[in-house]
C-alpha cells in the first residue's frame, strides 16, 4: 500500500546516538535539530517506537517556534510518518492535518512540500479503508506536485481538476521528475494495484522507475536532503512494477525487472543490507510461482541469512 520504509544499517542508528549525547550536554539551541535527525535515523531503521520518542521531543522544542512555524510542520509530518509506518493511523491524521494547515498557510497551496503532506494524509485514509478520500487525496497531491500554471481557483480549489488528473494518468510518461512527483506516482500506482486495476498502475510505477533511472552524472543533492521525502530507491519500483506485471499474467516482462532489482541492490545497498534481503524475498515468491522451488528456497535461504546477521547486529 505504501512504498516500503527499509532499513538502513546499524551504524546510522549508532551515529544518530552518538551526535544526540553532546548536544544534550552542552545544552544547544539546536535541540530541535538534533532530536529530528535522530529520529530521521530510526525510522529508517525500522525503529519507530525509538523514532516516535525523539519526534516527540523534537516537538516539544519545535512548539516554542510558534503555533505557525515551518519547523513545527516539519516535525508534525514527520511523527505522522512514523505513526503512519505503524498503522497508527487514528494518531497520523491530526498530526498531517495541522502540518498540512501551516504549510498551505505559509507556502500557499502549490508548494512542493504541501504535495507530501497531501500524499501522507491519502496513505492514512487508504489504510482506513476510506478509498474515495484516499484517491480524492491522492490525485490533489499530484496536481501540487506537478504545479501547472493557473490551476487554481480563489478558493484554493483546481480548476478542471478530474480533466487535468485524467490527462496526467493517460500520458504520465510526460510528467516531468522531480521527488514529489515520484512519491505521488508511486502512491497513486500503489492505490490503483491494490484494486487490481493493473493497466493504470503499470504505467506509472514505470514513470516512477524512468525518474530513477537517472544517469550518474546528474546532480542528485535535492533528492537525498530529508529522509521523509521520497529517497529514491529503483530496486523497490522495479520491484513494484515486475509484480504488477506478474499479476497481469506478464510473466517474461516481470522476470528481467526482478533480476534488475537485485542488481541494482546489491551494487547499491550491499548484498549483507536488509533492503537487498527484501529483493530477494519479493524475488522468490515470483520464482515460487513460476514452480521454480529450488530458485527460490535458494533466494530466501539468502534472504534470512542476512536478516538474520542485521537482527544480531
Amino acid at each position: 500500500m505504501i512504498a516500503s520504509r527499509l532499513f538502513r544499517t546499524c551504524m546510522i542508528a549508532l551515529s544518530a546516538l552518538a551526535a544526540l549525547a553532546p548536544a544534550l550536554a552542552c545544552g544547544c539551541s539546536n535541540l530541535w535539530e538534533t532530536y529530528k535527525g535522530a529520529g530521521g535515523r530510526a525510522y529508517l531503521l525500522g525503529r519507530y517506537k525509538e523514532a516516535e520518542d525523539h519526534l516527540q521531543d523534537a516537538l516539544i522544542e519545535a512548539e516554542s517556534f510558534g503555533p505557525t512555524d515551518l519547523r513545527l510542520a516539519e516535525v508534525l509530518n514527520n511523527l505522522a510518518e512514523v505513526y503512519l509506518a505503524e498503522h497508527k493511523y487514528a494518531e497520523a491524521e491530526p498530526l498531517f492535518k495541522r502540518a498540512l494547515d501551516i504549510r498551505v498557510k505559509k507556502l500557499g497551496a502549490v508548494h512542493p512540500a504541501i504535495a507530501m503532506t497531501v500524499c501522507g494524509l491519502a496513505d492514512v485514509y487508504l489504510g482506513e479503508g476510506r478509498d474515495s478520500d484516499a484517491l480524492y487525496n491522492y490525485r490533489k497531491a499530484l496536481i501540487v506536485a506537478v504545479r501547472p500554471a493557473g490551476a487554481l481557483t480563489i478558493g484554493g480549489e483546481f480548476r478542471n481538476q478530474n480533466i487535468f488528473v485524467e490527462n496526467l494518468l493517460r500520458s504520465p510518461d510526460t510528467i516531468a521528475g522531480s521527488p514529489e512527483t515520484a512519491r505521488v506516482l508511486d502512491c497513486l500506482a500503489n492505490y490503483y494495484r491494490s484494486h487490481q486495476q493493473y493497466s493504470i498502475a503499470a504505467p506509472l510505477y514505470k514513470r516512477v522507475v524512468d525518474m530513477y533511472s537517472i544517469p550518474a552524472s546528474q546532480d542528485l543533492s535535492g533528492w537525498f536532503e530529508n529522509p521523509w521525502d521520497c529517497h529514491p530507491d529503483l530496486a523497490e519500483s522495479l520491484v513494484n512494477l515486475a509484480e504488477v506485471y506478474q499479476a497481469s499474467g506478464r510473466t517474461t516482462e516481470a522476470e528481467p525487472l526482478f533480476k534488475r532489482a537485485l542488481a541494482y541492490a546489491e551494487k547499491t545497498f550491499g548484498d549483507s543490507d536488509p533492503r537487498t534481503a527484501q529483493v530477494l524475498q519479493r524475488q522468490a515468491a515470483f520464482l515460487h510461482s513460476q514452480n521454480r522451488e529450488s530458485e527460490a528456497e535458494e533466494a530466501e535461504n539468502r534472504a534470512a541469512e542476512i536478516l538474520d546477521r542485521a537482527a544480531r547486529g
